[in-house]
């Protein structure tokens, strides 16, 4: 394909989402029927044998980190690292050690599991292994499990920086010497929806987290779950730095959980159209240079292309330029927020790719 003008404009579009993917099939791990949506069709596409196509970041695994990195990693003594940082636990007036501390419970913590100063919010810490405990099964809830993960990641996103280093402490905590199967499994799958999002900012922290999955992957035996690790190895390097800003969409979470991309189906004003995988850490850059390079396009030429956000009302169409350093998933989450808001009015936004 010839170069295009640098005047051609490239539209994601697609019809207004008219319903909500059903929360039940999250909590299921069914198959997600077939829905409209916003602005792209989201989810993994199917082989004709019926297979979901799974995120690369399930295939590349530690390959996916620097040598000196993993040569890091490899060598970490998890106690010299937790030993300075974990509150001080007692039991029968004797302190814990960093084992019995970082070791699932069913019950409620009383204090968060890092130390904290006075500036810190102890309060969100507590409400966010509430909301563990309630997705993972281990506490009775009358929400869905999504509802669960959406107030914890936004406990955390708001919150002070150290929440980021909390969150993973607590699933560390909760998967280690966990018996029951789905309440393991639903770990790894919260582990999957925080390294979609954020990453500890405890560089020590990080390392500890990187050490535990590389360990995992060389001693778990269950494929399904070796796939998540994968999955969350990677994303924990990659998200590096790139953490995002909004909680994810409700069809983002869903592929997260099934550890798909999401697809977008990038329209041409001139009637073509093309479909391009994005990941959680996909930025705008990324996404030009995708759609540059599958279109064989001249990618030297990039500084002459941008994307526009247009939301087109009933009474007015706005138009934004989208920074190149912007998330593709967080622009879709805004969408997914506005979309609903607006509906609550009764009224209609439509949101594009421009």
């Amino acid at each position: 394909m010839k170069e295009k003008n640098i005047n051609e404009k490239l539209i994601n579009t697609g019809p207004e989402q008219k319903n909500k993917i059903n929360e039940q099939n999250f909590e299921k791990n069914d198959e997600i029927s077939s829905k409209e949506h916003m602005v792209a069709k989201m989810g993994g596409s199917e082989k004709n044998s019926g297979t979901i196509d799974l995120s690369e970041d399930c295939i590349i695994g530690p390959d996916a980190a620097p040598s000196e990195i993993l040569k890091d990693i490899i060598s970490i003594n998890p106690n010299n690292i937790l030993k300075p940082l974990l509150t001080v636990r007692k039991r029968c007036f004797k302190e814990l050690s960093v084992e019995d501390c970082l070791k699932w419970q069913k019950k409620q913590i009383d204090e968060p599991l890092l130390r904290m100063g006075k500036g810190d919010d102890k309060e969100a810490s507590k409400q966010m292994f509430r909301n563990l405990l309630s997705y993972m099964g281990d506490r009775k809830s009358s929400k869905v499990p999504l509802l669960h993960i959406r107030k914890y990641i936004k406990l955390v996103l708001i919150g002070n920086p150290i929440l980021k280093d909390e969150a993973f402490l607590q699933i560390y905590k909760q998967l280690h010497g966990n018996k029951k199967v789905q309440s393991y499994m639903r770990g790894w799958k919260m582990m999957a929806v925080f390294a979609s999002c954020f990453v500890p900012t405890n560089n020590d922290i990080y390392n500890l987290i990187l050490n535990f999955l590389f360990f995992e992957m060389k001693n778990e035996k269950d494929p399904e779950i070796i796939n998540h690790i994968k999955y969350i190895f990677v994303r924990m390097i990659r998200m590096k730095g790139k953490e995002r800003h909004h909680v994810p969409s409700d069809e983002e979470l869903a592929c997260i959980e099934k550890l798909i991309p999401i697809e977008l189906t990038v329209k041409f004003f001139s009637g073509g159209q093309t479909n391009v995988k994005v990941e959680s850490y996909t930025s705008i850059r990324d996404l030009k240079f995708e759609l540059m390079n599958k279109l064989d396009f001249n990618t030297q030429r990039a500084i002459y292309y941008s994307l526009y956000e247009i939301c087109e009302k009933k009474n007015c169409t706005e138009e934004r330029f989208i920074d190149d350093g912007e998330k593709v998933c967080d622009i879709l989450a805004v969408w997914a927020n506005s979309v609903e808001r607006e509906k609550k009015m009764e009224k209609r936004a439509n949101f594009i790719f421009i």
